[in-house]
């Protein structure tokens, strides 16, 4: 699972994956749906989640 959110949140930093497709991944990798409006704090919430988690 933490390398799953890194590399999702790489997809997103790194090569511009917009948020509807970011949020489609973490829901396949993850099982998880995460409620964000921008990338910003799509990648936000998914570091809080590698602190707890990892």
């Amino acid at each position: 699972m933490c390398e799953a959110i890194l590399e999702i949140v790489e997809l997103v930093d790194v090569y511009g994956w917009s948020l509807k497709s970011a949020k489609f991944e973490a829901k396949k990798r993850l099982g998880i749906a995460i409620k964000a409006r921008s990338k910003d704090g799509f990648v936000s919430a998914l570091r809080e989640i590698y602190k707890s988690a990892c």
